[in-house]
């Protein structure tokens, strides 16, 4: 889902909507929870303070994830990246 090879404020990923995403956890629920990797989008980079690289917005049944690619860093600012869209989230 995300691409990092360019170098602008989502990592040259539009903005994009995941229906159906299913919420659980690896541990007890694998086979059909959805799991969101971010890894890519800050790789090199020694995150000591998540709450300044991603913020995450919730409206309802939907979660809305944005990205600050440099954290506290003047090069970037938040972005949207994406909006999941809950399907069993109570």
């Amino acid at each position: 889902m995300c691409n990092t090879l360019k170098e602008n404020a989502t990592g040259g990923n539009g903005y994009d909507i995941w229906f159906d995403f299913h919420y659980g956890t690896i541990a007890t629920d694998a086979d059909d929870a959805d799991r969101v990797d971010l890894r890519l989008l800050f790789e090199g980079k020694r995150i000591s303070t998540i709450n300044s690289y991603v913020q995450v917005t919730q409206n309802g049944k939907n979660l809305t994830i944005k990205v600050d690619r440099d954290g506290a860093g003047s090069l970037y600012g938040f972005a949207e990246l994406f909006t999941l869209t809950i399907d069993n989230y109570q």
